[in-house]
């Protein structure tokens, strides 16, 4: 997560994008859509001096469903890649991947 310096002015980024601000009086907050803050600056405590958008992870369980299917595809072992900042490399063959589904399921 890169800091990125607020001077005041416009929302910087997307209403939509999950941010965390730091304030002037040395303040921060939880990750939420950038839309819920006040972007402009009053001189007051509260002005935002600096934000990090969040970047969402994956959704894990997906990914090994979308897998779980491609295995029933093939014969073979499989090769998944997903990419940082998040990601993983995953070496699944089919009975391995059945059992990290089922305690997947198991976990909700």
């Amino acid at each position: 997560m890169t800091r990125t310096p607020h001077n005041g002015g416009p929302c910087p980024v997307d209403p939509g994008t999950i941010v965390k601000v730091e304030f002037r009086d040395g303040g921060g907050s939880a990750a939420v859509s950038a839309n819920n803050w006040t972007w402009r600056h009053d001189g007051s405590g509260d002005d935002i001096i600096a934000y990090r958008v969040i970047t969402p992870s994956p959704d894990w369980k997906a990914i090994a469903g979308e897998l779980a299917k491609t295995l029933q595809e093939i014969q073979d072992d499989c090769w998944a890649y997903y990419p940082p900042p998040h990601g993983a490399i995953i070496y699944a063959t089919r009975p391995a991947l059945s059992t990290y589904t089922q305690a997947l399921e198991q976990d909700q």
